[in-house]
């Protein structure tokens, strides 16, 4: 458990939606006051009470990785299924950039095996972060069920499938071509070593 504190830190207070205080995402929130940080701190949202950063809550995420030094507050989503980067829309690529972008990609690596994701949620899309390319998935709004299955050939690769359950749309998941940056047509898939 880390001791760590936000300090001068506050990028959730702009990257993250908070409806309780009608705050879209990508815009800092009304409350918040540079220098001094929140004017509601004593009374604001449950949400915003209970959210902690991982860099927050994980001590092996060195200084490089508080949010106000990296650019991005990443979180669990999912139950603890889903580590998600939430970039600043002013640094939109800072988690490609490294020291971040080699470990993000072994994370991702490491949770395939685990039937977790990696995704980074922008303004208004997701892309899943796999350990050879990164995919949109659809638009950050779209609430997913995911299937990951270790491919039976032997060669550590693994088949992922997406069903967004929440944009309204009929039509059933959504499989992902290893080439291509976007989703494709329902027979492709994703492999990856």
């Amino acid at each position: 458990m880390s001791t760590r504190e936000c300090g001068s830190c506050s990028l959730c207070c702009k990257v993250l939606d908070v409806p309780a205080v009608y705050k879209p995402a990508g815009q800092w929130c009304r409350h918040f006051r540079a220098g001094s940080g929140c004017d509601i701190h004593q009374l604001r949202p449950k949400p915003c009470r209970e959210f902690s950063c991982l860099w927050l809550a994980e001590d092996w995420l060195g200084d490089e990785w508080k949010p106000s030094t990296s650019k991005f507050v990443m979180a669990w989503e999912y139950d603890g299924e889903c580590l998600t980067i939430y970039p600043d829309p002013k640094a939109p690529n800072s988690w490609k950039l490294e020291p971040y972008y080699s470990v993000l990609k072994q994370l991702a690596a490491r949770h395939l095996a685990e039937n977790r994701l990696v995704m980074v949620v922008e303004t208004s899309r997701r892309l899943l972060v796999l350990p050879d390319q990164d995919v949109v998935v659809g638009t950050r709004g779209d609430i997913f069920e995911w299937q990951i299955t270790p491919k039976d050939d032997g060669s550590g690769q693994f088949d992922v499938v997406f069903d967004p359950v929440s944009d309204g749309r009929k039509g059933g998941a959504t499989r992902f071509d290893q080439s291509p940056s976007q989703p494709q047509a329902a027979s492709d898939s994703i492999s990856f070593s």
